[in-house]
């Protein structure tokens, strides 16, 4: 009886994992550590850090393009690309920050104050560099690793940093469970525009600079709409069963937006429909293409290894009333 049971349990095993295979493709393979990645703005290469070296993949084949070895001296905790796709930086896990030009293949780097980098982002057309840091800093650093501004924004860890370069503004978030907006045609000065009593896991700023979005780990998703850069009008919330571990808005259409979580739970929402799968992995961070066509797609990796790519239309699909 036990091993007629142990074989029926071996099947249905084995007919889950297969299917779960079949749902999503392989863009870094699942030996790899990887700590962070980010998607290029075409949203055809992934550039996925694996120690202190950086894997340049093509997103819808996996092909290995180039491997930027040593781009950091240490392990690299986060990676940012700029919107032109012309810089590079990483941050480790002891505050190295690493600026690396993809056409002269030369960097500069800058020890920052605050031990780990936990997130960082660059601004155009400046190309100046935004750190956030382990005990809440956010640092302002220009190309050449020259530290402008640091900001104590926060009190206790940058988990996020997000920018709109249209119209220059700046979101941070922190386990403090602060958001702080820079409007930073005024300056690197900042003002807390919501305060929860809980950690803010991650937030985005859409790119036409009218929507906000942060997540936190009670499961909620708070939205924003912003207007006149000065003014936000509190628009809904969201409510998950897990944490949230990556929230991402599409470079297409503001209305369009993607959120993953700790117990493995990946939802999509555009203006007309909703998309969700459940997986049995920690999904650790998210990106959402969506291309010309309206397709989307969903870039994750699983428990800090590998990196995937999920169609939306293999996830179970809801259409919305209008």
């Amino acid at each position: 009886m036990n091993k007629m049971l142990l074989v029926i349990l071996l099947i249905l095993y084995t007919l889950f994992s297969f299917s779960q295979e079949q749902v999503y493709q392989t863009i870094v393979p699942g030996e790899i550590d990887v700590n962070s990645f980010v998607v290029s703005p075409s949203g055809n290469y992934i550039m996925a850090c694996n120690q202190n070296n950086v894997e340049i993949r093509e997103v819808f084949s996996g092909k290995l393009v180039e491997t930027l070895a040593r781009v950091n001296l240490e392990t690299i905790q986060t990676i940012a690309l700029s919107p032109d796709s012309t810089i590079l930086a990483t941050g480790s896990i002891n505050g190295l920050l690493s600026i690396y030009s993809l056409g002269s293949k030369k960097f500069n780097e800058v020890r920052l104050p605050g031990k780990k980098i936990t997130a960082l982002e660059i601004i155009l057309p400046e190309k100046m560099i935004v750190a956030g840091t382990y005990t809440g800093e956010v640092h302002f650093i220009d190309s050449m690793g020259n530290i402008l501004e640091s900001v104590a924004a926060h009190e206790d860890v940058v988990s996020s940093i997000d920018i709109c370069n249209k119209n220059q503004l700046m979101v941070s978030g922190g386990f403090d469970g602060k958001i702080n907006i820079f409007r930073l045609k005024k300056g690197f000065t900042f003002e807390t525009i919501f305060k929860k009593n809980r950690v803010c896991r991650d937030l985005e700023i859409s790119n036409s600079c009218t929507k906000l979005m942060a997540a936190y780990d009670n499961g909620k998703v708070y939205s924003w709409n912003i207007k006149y850069e000065d003014f936000l009008e509190k628009d809904q919330t969201h409510k998950f069963k897990t944490w949230i571990t990556g929230l991402d808005f599409s470079d297409k259409e503001v209305s369009s937006w993607a959120i993953a979580t700790a117990g493995g739970y990946i939802y999509t929402r555009t203006w007309r429909s909703e998309y969700h799968l459940e997986l049995p992995e920690v999904i650790n961070h998210l990106h959402l293409i969506e291309n010309d066509n309206g397709f989307i797609y969903i870039v994750f990796n699983i428990n800090d290894k590998g990196v995937y790519l999920l169609p939306a239309s293999k996830m179970n699909l809801k259409k919305l009333e209008k």
